[in-house]
């Protein structure tokens, strides 16, 4: 499960706090939450979103992180039942955030869960209240941010057994419109956008985990095709995440799988932007990092190189946006780092932070017009809770 759902402690204080290849590392919270927190960079700093818990129970929190200070963290006014899948994304007022997640209705919990959405205010206060966005049962979802602020929520859901997948507009404000059934027989929705506006998405077919892809114009996927299939999954190993990425040549798409072992791996294929040749999924492994550096186009200071080699990548999650690289955070060995690939093939990385413990979800990976990096992870403790870090690029 993303999250537990019982109470949280405090991290003990530490003498000396611990830092990153760029710098501070901030804990942002105490946690029982397997997955990364939410994190938007704004102009005044970093907000962060996650859930916590107390003696009372479950509740959503945010607070903000700014070149002065940390922010307060105050428990949102949001009705709580077991929420997880948190993304902030950015509203058309400045600094205003659409905060997005998964939970059941607090009168239907065996309902199954649904897709919700609240406006934060620059202070991070929700504006409204919740706002149910899907009638029907939600299990997975993607967001395509529009440059006016607005959204569109593709998720995953309907019956159980025989999933489809929905589209929803969600306007500046986070006022929804009604959602509308694009796709039968469609799960795990990822989308990527180019720079040129052109939009693809991706999604798997239960019955088989076959890859489809359709152009995505608004709410109306055209020219829908078969790429290729996922990689095998025996008895008992289990997907755990589907992304898609973007270099400035290439697309790639990522399956996280966790094994009947635990063993976590990270497959890859890539195929040209035309979408018309694409290549077999393999594990992604690289080779131990090399003495020549490899400039990145980012504000991270330099990798270095790299090539597909033995060493694994486990947990990783892709960074929105296309560049010159596709970026990644993963972990590999016991380093959280950035790895870069380019033109299908990995050619870069950088260790960023030493974990003291493996992780256990992925972590979360954003750039800003800067070009700065900012990486947020759910660190485990032997406590039973997780420290929910973030470092950055950023200066202070």
């Amino acid at each position: 499960m993303v999250v537990l759902l019982s109470g949280c402690q405090r991290a003990p204080a530490t003498e000396q706090e611990p830092r990153s290849a760029w710098g501070e590392i901030i804990t942002i919270a105490a946690a029982e939450q397997a997955d990364s927190p939410a994190i938007w960079p704004r102009g005044d700093g970093v907000a962060a979103a996650w859930v916590g818990g107390d003696a009372e129970g479950v509740y959503q929190a945010a607070r903000l992180m700014t070149n002065e200070a940390v922010g307060r963290v105050d428990p949102l006014p949001l009705p709580p039942v077991y929420p997880h899948g948190q993304r902030l994304s950015p509203s058309a007022e400045r600094d205003y955030l659409h905060l997005t997640w998964l939970d059941a209705r607090y009168d239907d919990v065996e309902g199954g869960t649904r897709l919700w959405t609240v406006l934060l205010s620059p202070d991070l206060i929700p504006t409204r209240g919740a706002v149910q966005l899907s009638d029907i049962r939600a299990q997975r979802y993607t967001l395509i941010i529009n440059d006016d602020g607005s959204l569109w929520a593709i998720y995953s859901g309907g019956l159980v057994s025989e999933p489809s997948l929905y589209a929803q507009y969600i306007d500046p404000l986070s006022r929804p419109r009604a959602e509308r059934q694009i796709i039968s027989n469609g799960d795990w929705p990822t989308a990527i956008r180019g720079n040129d506006g052109t939009t693809f998405l991706f999604w798997l077919r239960p019955s088989d985990l076959q890859v489809l892809v359709a152009q995505l114009t608004d709410d109306v996927p055209q020219f829908i095709t078969p790429l290729i299939a996922s990689p095998r999954l025996a008895p008992g190993d289990q997907l755990m995440d589907f992304e898609a990425g973007l270099d400035t040549e290439r697309a790639y798409l990522l399956w996280n799988i966790q094994r009947l072992d635990g063993t976590n791996e990270v497959w890859m294929t890539s195929g040209t932007t035309d979408l018309r040749t694409w290549e077999l999924p393999v594990r992604l492994q690289i080779e131990a990092l090399a003495s020549q550096p490899f400039t990145t186009s980012f504000n991270g200071g330099a990798a270095n190189t790299t090539s597909a080699g033995a060493v694994p990548l486990r947990w990783a999650a892709v960074m929105p946006g296309q560049f010159e690289v596709l970026a990644l955070a993963a972990q590999v060995g016991d380093w959280l780092c950035v790895v870069y690939l380019q033109r299908g093939e990995v050619v870069a990385a950088q260790q960023v932070v030493l974990l003291t413990s493996p992780l256990i979800w992925q972590p979360s990976l954003l750039t800003d017009r800067d070009r700065h990096l900012y990486l947020a992870w759910s660190q485990p403790t032997e406590s039973g809770y997780a420290n929910l870090q973030f470092t950055s690029t950023r200066p202070d």
